[in-house]
């Protein structure tokens, strides 16, 4: 690798083209993708999202990993009292899977480790969504605003925004 920041790295070791290959295979749309995998690992929330998914129309806003396991924890408290240690330790898997990946982005590629490969090359495999609802033949099915996880892989098509019932007749 040279100085030039404008010439692309051509050599690579076996374990990065292990990492790129289960990269470009396990997400099949780049660009749903792209809109769901900055809230992954990260703190945050972002638009609201509608997919097709076996049928089934589900609603929600984006949102970190971490919001959702918070969601549930919130969600589970008001059920039961106290919080599920689960969903806690589940969070903190997030968080520390979002500040490795921004480790790595920050390191040139002489100084990354092996570990720090597997944070750059790695990838959410869902989605997730706060204040969730289903449309389930244009009938809002109330689910509470619980949140949702949904497997990427599993999205037959989606679009932005919210959708409402179809009006009554």
């Amino acid at each position: 690798m040279t100085d030039d920041a404008t010439e692309a790295k051509t050599e690579f070791s076996d374990l990065e083209r292990e990492l790129m290959h289960g990269y470009v295979k396990g997400v099949k749309d780049r660009r749903l993708y792209l809109l769901a995998q900055p809230f992954a690992d990260h703190e945050g929330r972002g638009t609201y999202v509608n997919l097709l998914v076996g049928g089934t129309i589900i609603c929600g806003q984006l949102c970190s990993g971490k919001e959702w396991t918070d969601a549930l924890n919130t969600a589970t408290e008001a059920s039961t009292g106290k919080p599920f240690d689960v969903f806690t330790e589940w969070g903190e898997e997030f968080a520390e899977a979002g500040a490795a990946q921004e480790t790595a982005v920050q390191k040139a590629d002489s100084e990354m480790t092996d570990d720090d490969h597997r944070a750059f090359w790695s990838y959410t495999e869902f989605i997730f969504l706060l204040d969730a609802y289903i449309l389930e033949n244009g009938v809002k099915i109330p689910t509470n605003g619980q949140p949702y996880r949904v497997r990427l892989d599993q999205v037959q098509a989606w679009g932005l925004g919210t959708l409402a019932s179809a009006p009554a007749e």
